[in-house]
């Protein structure tokens, strides 16, 4: 798929139209399955994403494209809050081993 976001498109509206683009495929007769549209996403997501997709596939995170679609609107407020500068943590409870969350990290001048 060619359709990268473009610089200052909020990555929800991007993801929107590229689910749109997978729906029309589905209407053609041709199946993607989830796990392939979640890598397409991942695959054409901007440099800036590059610490959301290390976390996605070293903690071999398992989303649908909904929650993908919350996870990477959390991340994307996440960096241009912070100035672009953000730490990912995996963080374990003893109620469910595959809570993650991302946390940012501030920086001190």
């Amino acid at each position: 798929m060619n359709s990268p976001m473009k610089i200052g498109t909020p990555v929800r509206d991007h993801l929107l139209r590229i689910m749109a683009h997978f729906n029309e495929a589905e209407i053609h007769e041709s199946s993607i399955d989830q796990q392939t549209q979640v890598g397409m996403i991942l695959e054409i997501s901007p440099d800036s994403f590059i610490p959301f997709k290390t976390n996605y596939v070293l903690n071999k995170m398992d989303l649908n494209l909904t929650t993908l679609m919350n996870e990477l609107h959390t991340f994307e407020g996440m960096i241009k809050s912070k100035g672009g500068e953000t730490n990912i943590v995996v963080t374990s409870s003893s109620y469910s081993k595959k809570k993650k969350r991302l946390v940012t990290k501030e920086r001190f001048h």
